[in-house]
């Protein structure tokens, strides 16, 4: 029932590479420079950047074309919807209740999970580190972040993981088994 993604965690796959050169690779997609090259001939694309903080978004903001937050999401979404091309938007701690289906997202950008906000979340994330209830959830919260980007059968989109932690549910097979089929 769901569309095609690509997932990769490109800093897992060539460790020299920074974040920001993983934020540039993002800003000329968005552009449509695929190459790299600078010449913007390929088609633009809408680059979906979720991340679960202001300070993960605020290392964004150089190459945002939006930054939204819950607040002023609606008028954004709706201009993706709509097909407008807006470029590289960051959506910060948003990982459900947004979808972007078609072009509105055809590269997703997953820039961490959000962390335990209430003192009685911090303990029990504390307590459960490292066991498999705590990798199901962080699983969950990267399978609820790409649902943004695939919405059915027909849709299809690339999803980009940054950060050690997200690499590692792809490369661990205890942890890759707990993802969906999909």
């Amino acid at each position: 029932d769901l569309g095609d993604r690509l997932i990769l965690a490109p800093l897992a796959l060539n460790p020299s590479l920074g974040e920001d050169a993983v934020r540039e690779l993002v800003r000329e997609f968005a552009n449509g420079d695929y190459s790299g090259n600078g010449s913007n001939s390929d088609p633009q694309i809408n680059a979906i950047v979720l991340v679960p903080s202001n300070a993960r978004a605020q290392l964004w903001a150089n190459y945002a074309d939006e930054t939204c937050r819950v607040g002023d999401l609606d008028a954004v979404v709706q201009r993706l919807k709509r097909g407008e091309h807006i470029g590289l938007v960051v959506l910060v701690n948003k990982y459900d209740g947004v979808d972007l289906p078609g072009d509105a997202c055809r590269l997703l950008v997953i820039d961490g999970v959000p962390f335990p906000l209430s003192p009685s979340e911090a303990r029990e994330a504390s307590a459960l580190a490292g066991t498999a209830t705590f990798a199901a959830r962080q699983v969950q919260k990267i399978e609820q972040g790409m649902g943004r980007g695939i919405r059915d059968a027909e849709d299809h989109c690339a999803v980009l993981l940054m950060g050690a932690d997200l690499a590692m549910t792809l490369k661990n097979p205890k942890y890759r088994d707990l993802y969906s089929p999909a």
